[in-house]
């Protein structure tokens, strides 16, 4: 097999261009040409929105706002979690999924079993309202929450009289202030006050108004009122008039209606149980009506709900305990050459003044403690001595 050779000169042939070389004056710059140059490189890089933006912050970027918001870590563009839509009576779980399914959403849903149904939840408004209505379409069972952005501003009114009814209240709001109230209702009291008023929780959309706007208007039908912040502090949950269980309301409810009188299926106005007859809870089937505030029902969901508000204490870690010390016996340690043994003396003799015991436990003798070692002219003979040293 012959292989043919090639030249160091053919595989590498150097490259002339025949263009000539630009002064530097055409590409710097200076003059129209460079400046249409630089703006195009200006406007092919994608960023030159930052150029300006020297404390390097994306939430206000350069370029009057053009950039897209960076969205929070963890989450995308666009997504946004919303209210739960809780299923009940489903008993085909693939069959609920195959329903949400169909929706064709735009994110997908996570689904949570719980003692309350199947908790569907959504991550766009167009996705929540989207498999709303195919629920309501298919007549499936469910409940949920108003969205943030749709729950109402409260608040409290007070100065007017006993005797107007909500219906006036609206009424006067709307023709002496221009306030436009979706709800009046009358704040009941369990114990009569001095002050002959009525304080009453006007209700409004979110973001028509705030307290600093109405605390400003202060005379109605030529009485003083006064606006107040609206808080509940009782330990109430909310119940829902249609089904009447805890934990939701009556206006995002689509479950079947219950009798607060028998608690059977149908509505409270249509109830024929007699009001000599005994009631029936919906919800403990005990002798009382469904909206009773003594029933066990509501005193252990409030109990649950408290529960699940506390913080959790964080895990302790197991702590490593040192392994159990062996007791050793006196077999183990046999004594010493020469010792004694317990329960055992042995008489040894002793120097005179070696211990400060009795002649019991062979110490000195008060013989022996009288006698005297050095007389007074033999001390100063070893002192003078230590001390010509």
């Amino acid at each position: 097999m012959e292989v043919e050779e090639s030249s160091e000169e053919e595989d590498f042939r150097p490259v002339r261009g025949n263009r000539k070389r630009k002064k530097s004056s055409e590409v710097t710059g200076i003059g129209i040409e460079g400046e249409k140059v630089e703006k195009t490189l200006l406007n092919n890089n994608k960023f030159s929105p930052l150029a300006d933006n020297k404390n390097n912050n994306n939430a206000s970027p350069a370029g009057g706002g053009d950039a897209p918001a960076v969205p929070p870590p963890g989450q995308s563009a666009g997504k946004q979690k919303q209210p739960p839509l809780v299923v009940k009576n489903t008993t085909d779980f693939y069959k609920l999924v195959a329903i949400v399914e169909s929706c064709k959403l735009g994110f997908k849903p996570i689904y949570k079993l719980t003692r309350f149904g199947t908790k569907v939840t959504c991550f766009s408004v167009k996705d929540f309202d989207k498999l709303q209505e195919l629920l309501k379409k298919k007549k499936v069972e469910f409940y949920t929450h108003d969205r943030r952005s749709e729950r109402n501003h409260r608040v409290v009114l007070r100065g007017f009289p006993d005797e107007l009814k909500p219906d006036e209240v609206k009424y006067l709001l709307k023709r002496d202030l221009k306030l436009d109230a979706l709800e009046v209702h009358i704040i009941k009291r369990k114990e009569k006050s001095t002050v002959d008023e009525t304080p009453y929780i006007v209700v409004f959309p979110k973001g028509y108004t705030n307290l600093k706007k109405l605390s400003a208007m202060k005379v109605v039908a030529s009485t003083i009122i006064r606006w107040e912040a609206y808080r509940n502090k009782r330990p109430n949950v909310t119940q829902c008039r249609n089904c009447l269980q805890l934990g939701h309301g009556t206006r995002n409810c689509h479950l079947k209606g219950r009798c607060n009188n028998c608690g059977g299926p149908h509505k409270t106005d249509e109830c024929k149980v007699q009001e000599a007859e005994p009631k029936r809870c919906a919800n403990c089937s005990g002798a009382h009506e469904a909206t009773d505030r003594s029933c066990p029902k509501r005193a252990d969901f409030i109990r649950r709900r408290q529960q699940a508000s506390k913080p959790k204490p964080p895990a302790r870690k197991a702590e490593k305990q040192s392994p159990a010390v062996p007791a050793f016996t006196p077999a183990e340690f046999p004594p010493l050459p020469g010792a004694v043994p317990d329960g055992k003396s042995k008489d040894r003799p002793r120097p005179a003044g070696s211990s400060q015991g009795g002649p019991r436990d062979g110490g000195a003798t008060e013989k022996e403690a009288g006698e005297v070692l050095y007389s007074s002219a033999e001390l100063w003979g070893i002192f003078s001595e230590y001390i010509g040293r």
